[in-house]
């Protein structure tokens, strides 16, 4: 075939250099059978984008006058997109803390681009750490056609709720200036606050029986699930078990709940490792007397008869008193705390504090103290155990209250063998004198150092802190003591230690004349943290009065489930109650 002359272009093209075949172009007059050649044309676009074109070629077939066309569509310099690699980090965000947030930018043109100076933000954005790409960013200055790079912006809300705003990042393309904008709508929350899309707008309330019913004690099982214990109808004790979904869970006793006996309360839950659950509290037996008791549930929440008689360990003797607290040991050991008043034959004995070891099968340990049982007492001075922990190497932290200047808090240490560790504070006891009156310890945790931190009943929100050998760590917050006011008579009932050594507790304080729930943060040195609540902590009314905290755990993602009890209706009666709270 022979070309012929009068090639048409539609678009920006022309033959490159202006004829045929076009510079660098290597076709001739004359293409034989089965041949090829190059033309080569130039594409000289007159603004940035996508734009489309045709080309014609005339040629003579050796027997008549011919073309043949090609249309194709094309994009001039290089054209740069914007998105946010994640959606969901721009959802319930941290008010007044800088939130990094990953914006992926590709290059989508045919030529490489050059970022510019310059870049502008409307609303809480700027680059996360100070500079271009931001902290964590992988741009560079250049960006090569068919390219990828992420930018990291940091979002710093200064206010819970939605808001909106935008990034523009300038560009050069190649021929001219040029910039990318992404219009981003996103929301905020205060840590703190309740995290409304828990149940119902924070909280999830549950009436069991027709009086008063409440939660004393709370734990998470591997599986996210909800393990609760309290009281039920205000005689009996109650084991609970709620789904993720909060909702009760009917794989537990069908129903999601178990009453146990006629007339008691559950104080203590512990998890073993195989899934079993372990609850401690009290029976009323005669009149005020009762017995402490230890049930151990399997995880479909029928007893475990296998544990001691028919799934329960109670104690030989009348109390006054109930266990508080329970841990398993590495070993499968089960050790509780109880405070009691018991009765003998001898008439009654004030103020005895029990530590008492179990077996797994439930039977008492006789290498612990005497036949199992360590007991103290305390004489008619009184005095609680009410929070034990187990530490790493064996030795047991007990919580709670003794005499000294009043009732003060109290925290005691014993060797694995039920002997007082005279290396704690020289006799195993230290106390610590907290306000005017009496007072006592009602939660405590251990920290990674081996410290203590302690909260309880005061007349303030009141956190202390032991060194690991007992004495008040007087570098935390106020020598040794943080001390909280919230307008009224206080008591902090529960306490956690979250992952980045902050420590979060709860319990009731007073807002508008009304009791309610107290959740409170701290720094690990004690000071208050500013970033949780208004000023550090949250005083949330949920029911119409008499709003109680009294448990705490943290899910997985670190939000905060409290666990107590709120009067909804008019009258005395209180319904157990979780709300969450955002970290």
């Amino acid at each position: 075939l022979q070309f012929s002359d009068g090639a048409t272009f539609t678009g920006p093209f022309a033959y490159y250099g202006g004829s045929f075949p076009g510079a660098g172009g290597t076709c001739e007059r004359v293409l034989p059978r089965g041949g090829q050649c190059t033309l080569v044309l130039g594409m000289s676009p007159t603004e940035v984008g996508t734009y489309s074109g045709s080309v014609t070629v005339p040629y003579y077939d050796g027997y008549a006058a011919r073309s043949t066309s090609l249309d194709f569509s094309a994009s001039s310099g290089g054209v740069l997109t914007i998105a946010v690699a994640n959606s969901s980090e721009l959802e319930n965000r941290y008010a007044f803390l800088e939130n990094p947030v990953a914006f992926t930018v590709s290059n989508v043109g045919h030529r490489r681009i050059q970022f510019s100076g310059g870049t502008t933000f409307m609303g809480p954005f700027a680059y996360y750490g100070g500079s271009f790409p931001g902290t964590g960013g992988t741009c560079d200055q250049v960006l090569t056609k068919g390219s990828q790079c992420t930018l990291v912006l940091g979002m710093s809300p200064t206010e819970a709720g939605a808001f909106s705003g935008s990034v523009t990042v300038p560009y050069h393309d190649g021929y001219h200036a040029q910039s990318v904008s992404l219009e981003v709508s996103a929301s905020s929350v205060i840590a703190g606050m309740l995290d409304t899309s828990f149940a119902s707008l924070g909280n999830l309330v549950t009436r069991i029986g027709n009086t008063t019913d409440l939660i004393n004690a709370m734990v998470l099982q591997t599986d996210g699930k909800i393990v609760v214990t309290g009281t039920h109808s205000n005689i009996r004790m109650i084991v609970a078990r709620y789904t993720t979904d909060a909702e009760l869970d009917t794989s537990f006793r069908t129903t999601g709940s178990a009453a146990l006996g006629t007339s008691g309360t559950g104080y203590a839950l512990a998890l073993q490792t195989d899934g079993d659950i372990l609850v401690g509290g009290l029976e009323v037996m005669l009149g005020t007397l009762t017995r402490y008791s230890v049930f151990r549930f399997k995880g479909t929440g029928e007893l475990d008869t296998s544990f001691a008689t028919g799934g329960v360990r109670r104690s030989s003797v009348l109390f006054t008193g109930g266990t508080y607290s329970i841990a398993v040991q590495t070993d499968g050991f089960i050790v509780t705390a109880s405070s009691s008043d018991p009765f003998t034959s001898l008439g009654e004995i004030d103020g005895s504090l029990v530590l008492l070891r179990l077996d797994s099968t439930g039977a008492f340990d006789t290498s612990f103290a005497s036949d199992g049982h360590h007991a103290v007492n305390t004489g008619t001075d009184g005095g609680t155990y009410r929070s034990l922990i187990v530490q790493p190497d064996g030795k047991l932290l007990v919580g709670g209250s003794a005499m000294g200047t009043n009732l003060d808090f109290a925290v005691f240490r014993w060797e694995n063998d039920g002997s007082a560790d005279t290396s704690f504070f020289t006799t195993g006891r230290s106390l610590a004198s907290v306000g005017t009156g009496n007072a006592g310890v009602l939660a405590m945790k251990r920290q990674p150092d081996g410290g203590i931190v302690v909260a309880g009943q005061d007349q303030n929100f009141t956190l202390v802190r032991y060194e690991s050998d007992g004495r008040v760590d007087t570098e935390f917050a106020t020598s040794g003591f943080a001390t909280t006011t919230t307008f009224g008579i206080n008591r902090l009932a529960a306490l956690d230690l979250q992952t980045d050594g902050k420590l979060v507790a709860a319990g009731t304080g007073r807002l508008n004349g009304k009791t309610v729930f107290g959740i409170a943060r701290y720094e690990g040195n004690g000071s208050i943290d500013t970033f949780f609540g208004p000023g550090g902590i949250t005083l949330a009314a949920i029911g119409i009065q008499t709003d109680a905290a009294r448990a705490i755990a943290f899910q997985p993602d670190g939000k905060i489930l409290v666990g107590g009890s709120v009067r909804i209706n008019g009258t005395t009666d209180t319904d157990m109650i979780i709300a969450r709270f955002w970290r």
